[in-house]
């Protein structure tokens, strides 16, 4: 892996000094922002200058862009990014039918806010909805609460089960 990252360093010797990212995949079933280094490879991690990182926030739905292992170079804060789902007449498929495709549009702390305070207010709903009506299914739970996003089935479940132990009743 070691030489494969010096190969890919001589490139930014090419006319016009290009930076030059390298793509790599993480573990499988990375579970923390800190594993998201390159798959086996120490060596190669030794040779770059920084491991950029993109992690998808399960709570907010927002990638978050930062370094993880190594980073030569000044700190800085986690860029936020909103994955965008649309269509263009530029993408279609042998019929003319329009294939969707994604695009990353950057997020302030303004919207960073308003999404958090959402998120939490969704959550919220689920668990009135599952205090009020012990054993609820988790689908009913997201009905009550006005059709939250899957996200929240998630929290719900965990939820119903921290519910079951800790005994919780509506107030």
């Amino acid at each position: 892996m070691g030489e494969h990252a010096r190969m890919q360093r001589s490139l930014t010797k090419l006319p016009g000094n290009p930076c030059v990212l390298v793509l790599c995949h993480p573990i499988k079933h990375a579970t923390a922002k800190d594993q998201l280094l390159p798959r086996g490879g120490g060596a190669f991690l030794a040779e770059v200058d920084g491991n950029f990182t993109c992690w998808r926030n399960p709570s907010s739905g927002l990638v978050e862009l930062h370094w993880a292992g190594k980073l030569r170079g000044p700190e800085f804060e986690q860029i936020l990014f909103k994955m965008e789902t649309f269509t263009t007449t530029e993408l279609t498929d042998h019929k003319g039918r329009l294939l969707p495709t994604v695009r990353a549009l950057h997020v302030g702390d303004a919207e960073e806010e308003a999404r958090a305070e959402h998120a939490s207010e969704e959550e919220n709903k689920v668990v009135i909805a599952m205090l009020r009506e012990p054993g609820i299914s988790v689908a009913r739970s997201r009905h009550d609460a006005d059709g939250c996003p899957p996200l929240i089935r998630r929290t719900a479940r965990t939820r119903s089960h921290n519910h079951k132990r800790a005994r919780w009743t509506a107030s």
